[in-house]
């Protein structure tokens, strides 16, 4: 074949007025990104453009050779300031354990916390960065110097947990600093406040709100207008998860839509000439992130439309698309680190899916008759294009928000405006009250009428919400959730492949002699695609073994057993906020949306919290507790983290989840099983004659493909002994150390009746000494290996080729 090398290549590839700006932005994001694990790599490409650049040398315009040596420059420029970044890192990596002395200047927040605190990069004065925990006090530093001794960030310690080290890797940042560590000497601090505190800003604000909105309504209000959502209800986050929404909780492109609608409507900027345009908008523009704490998304949607209305001043009309790629090279040569971080992959991308597609769709006359189409058909396109990023950070997709998000978008946008609106009457009230030291009669008139509005509204809002979360959790919308293994992705990274192949292999043939050309569409190819699709998933897709997994919940019990087949059990879950912590990104982990049994082998907090979580938002289908109808009510009045049966099933009927009490001698068979378990205790008769609580846990021994395993919750010494004196036991490999390894448990005669292979202590920060050294010692004694959650992060063992293979997170 005969390619027309002048007229055609050079044509193409060194066309700046053409393709200048997309090639540029393209090799500036992969060198960006690249850069960091592929030197090597990055320094092959820039070398291999610039000999093809040096061969066409002769056939580009003068512009171009201007404009294109320009972007080879700029390309090698970047490599080089991420290469030095890293290697700038690599000096504390030596120091890490030791003592040294820092000068550190804060540099960027990265979350906060409910309680105020904040999670922050300081920077040395040779460039490397920490992370710091501060709290609500501490919150101001600005400076410190001192002794300090750098720790290495933590890996993720349970399946589909948060992986501190990943994270602030995507920052540049390898190291954290303990501010409660007892070795660190701080010399110096420099306290910097704000002229205008935004957070004291923001919690005046939500007081306002609360002495007119319950708490729940008054954390989405601010979740959905600033994106506070540190405060935000963790089921109500959840609720959003399920759905694929957590992007409106984020403040980005749509939030910054809603907010110009009062400024629009309020200032009648259309009929305004474009000097008032720019004197009112771009300051409150500018306030508003300042507000949001500059959210990537914010920041795009707020420099694409400063611009647009700066072209028009100057008398250009600038495409969007153009200044979406002209924003997004100019943050990645402020800052190269943003190419790694989710927000800013997430927005960039549905900002060119958006600006690309939707002047067709405008086009297509069924579209133009029904908007709602013309919403599902781009979320659809959103979707395609983002889902490579959405399986790499956060390991699962939902298809219904391409469903949802058209419908969702007029009721929120009533809430965000009437959250926006209260800001204003707040603010209002804040100047008349502050500053001009007044106070109206006209508020005392107008406050009963207001606060029966307020209070129309917060029953609006608390209504609306409920109904979300009952539609959130319905099972139609988990099975619309898709994982990495799912057919259903597959088909749309074949898609998405498919179409970039077309495209490329379109490219090429335009390159052609004009006889030799063909026809590409994705028409003819899409049918004979899915079928090659379908048989390499059959083929390839992941095989699913059997997987106990041992999940470090702190001080607390938790364990996932997992079938081939995707049933669950769960064994206990953590303390209150380890359902939504870690059992969820766990469950997420595995490709797993409900749990078809939770048994809590204890009625403590320790061991109940997390199935809680999950009964609240109905991923659980049965639960299976303790039967202590019997127990000493007083105690339970006494303490509050221990609860009855009668809560439980009450939880249980609101929530549709089957309930069943156990006691001794009771013979379970659960469906994902195959053998049948018998409980062994608590024993009744045992119970009268005392007052523990620890006695009325669950034990039980489950065997999963020949592996015996025993569960026995928080079982004391005189419950063992019990235990051992009725039962005989064959050979348990693995056995679930009781209360956390606290020395009143796991006797000396216990072991020596059950002689297990393996125990698994399940431990947290306590205060009160578990694991016990002198039960560590006799385990020891026993030539019993051990595992802990508190060392070893989450124990997983996996059945592979008829073989048991122990793992855990941490080594």
């Amino acid at each position: 074949m005969k390619f027309v090398f002048r007229q055609r290549i050079i044509a193409l590839l060194f066309n700046a007025e053409r393709y200048g700006l997309k090639f540029s932005c393209l090799l500036l994001c992969l060198i960006s990104y690249f850069t960091r694990d592929y030197l090597v790599l990055c320094m092959i490409i820039i070398l291999f453009c610039s000999l093809f650049f040096i061969i066409a040398y002769s056939y580009i315009s003068q512009k171009n050779k201007l404009f294109y040596f320009g972007l080879l420059c700029l390309l090698f420029i970047q490599m080089w300031r991420i290469a030095d970044d890293i290697s700038q890192t690599q000096d504390i990596r030596k120091n890490v354990g030791k003592t040294v002395y820092l000068e550190l200047t804060s540099q960027q927040t990265l979350f906060q916390t409910d309680k105020g605190g904040e999670f922050k990069i300081f920077q040395s004065q040779n460039s490397t960065k920490f992370a710091v925990w501060l709290t609500d006090e501490q919150r101001y530093w600005h400076k410190i110097s001192g002794y300090f001794r750098p720790e290495v960030a933590q890996e993720a310690r349970n399946p589909g947990g948060f992986n501190q080290k990943a994270y602030l890797a995507n920052y540049n940042c390898h190291a954290v600093l303990d501010m409660k560590d007892s070795s660190n000497s701080i010399d110096q601090i420099i306290i910097k406040k704000p002229l205008i505190d935004r957070n004291k800003l923001l919690i005046d604000f939500r007081n306002y709100l609360s002495s007119r909105f319950d708490a729940k309504t008054v954390n989405f209000l601010l979740s959905i207008c600033f994106g506070q959502t540190e405060t935000l209800n963790s089921d109500l986050k959840q609720d959003f998860q399920n759905l694929g929404l957590s992007h409106l909780l984020a403040v980005s492109g749509f939030h910054f839509d809603l907010f110009l609608i009062p400024l629009s409507e309020g200032f009648n900027l259309k009929k305004r000439n474009l000097k008032i345009q720019l004197f009112i908008v771009l300051p409150l523009i500018f306030i508003y992130n300042w507000l949001c704490s500059y959210p990537i998304g914010l920041i795009r949607a707020s420099l694409i439309y400063s611009f647009v209305l700066l072209g028009k001043y100057f008398g250009l009309e600038l495409s969007r698309k153009n200044i979406l790629l002209i924003v997004m090279q100019l943050l990645l040569l402020m800052n190269p680190w943003l190419i790694f971080q989710s927000a800013f992959q997430l927005s960039f991308l549905s900002g060119l899916t958006i600006y690309y597609y939707l002047p067709y769709l405008r086009k297509i006359k069924i579209m133009q008759k029904l908007k709602l189409v013309q919403s599902i058909t781009l979320s659809l396109l959103i979707q395609i294009f983002i889902l490579p990023f959405l399986i790499k950070n956060f390991g699962v997709w939902q298809l219904g928000v391409i469903l949802l998000g058209g419908l969702l978008n007029f009721p929120l946008t009533v809430i965000y405006l009437i959250g926006l609106f209260s800001f204003y009457i707040f603010l209002l009230y804040k100047l008349i009250q502050n500053v001009l030291l007044m106070n109206f009669i006209l508020f005392t008139l107008l406050e009963e009428p207001i606060g029966k509005l307020f209070e129309f509204i917060n029953w609006l809002i608390s209504n609306a919400l409920n109904l979300f979360s009952r539609f959130a959790r319905a099972d139609f919308w988990l099975n619309l959730q898709n994982d990495q293994s799912s057919l259903f992705t597959w088909l749309v990274f074949g898609t998405l492949i498919l179409g970039i192949g077309l495209t490329f292999a379109r490219l090429f043939n335009s390159l052609l002699i004009e006889k030799y050309s063909v026809s590409l569409t994705i028409k003819q190819f899409l049918p004979g695609f899915l079928v090659i699709l379908l048989l390499l998933f059959n083929i390839f897709r992941p095989q699913l073994n059997w997987k106990i997994c041992f999940l470090d919940v702190g001080q607390g019990d938790c364990c996932l057993i997992i079938t081939p087949e995707r049933d669950c059990i769960l064994i206990d879950g953590g303390i209150p906020g380890q359902g939504y912590r870690t059992i969820i990104p766990a469950l997420n982990h595995y490709g797993i949306t409900k749990v078809d049994y939770a048994i809590i082998s204890h009625l403590d907090s320790d061991h109940y919290g997390g199935i809680l979580d999950l009964l609240e938002i109905r991923r659980i289908e049965e639960l299976i507790v303790p039967d202590s109808d019997n127990i000493n009510m007083n105690k339970i009045e006494r303490n509050k983290s221990i609860i009855n049966n009668q809560y439980l099933s009450d939880i249980c009927q609101k929530n549709g989840v089957k309930y069943k009490k156990v006691k001794q001698s009771d013979i379970l068979i659960l469906e994902p099983l195959t053998a049948e378990f018998e409980i062994l205790t608590p024993d009744p008769l045992l119970l009268r004659n005392t007052q523990d609580q620890n006695a009325y846990s669950l034990c039980f021994v489950l065997e999963i493909e020949d592996l015996n395993v025993m569960f026995t919750g928080d079982l004391n010494n005189l419950s063992e002994l019990n235990l051992i004196s009725k039962y005989k036991f064959a050979k348990i490999d693995i056995l679930k150390v009781a209360h956390h390894g606290s020395k009143y448990s796991t006797s000396e005669k216990f072991l020596n009746a059950v002689r297990p292979e393996l125990a698994i202590i399940s431990a947290g920060k306590n205060c009160y000494g578990h694991p016990a050294p002198e039960l560590l010692e006799r385990l020891t004694q026993h030539n019993i290996k051990i595992k802990r959650t508190d060392l070893n992060g989450a124990i997983v063992l996996e059945l592979i080729n008829n073989q048991w293979h122990l793992s855990t997170y941490i080594e």
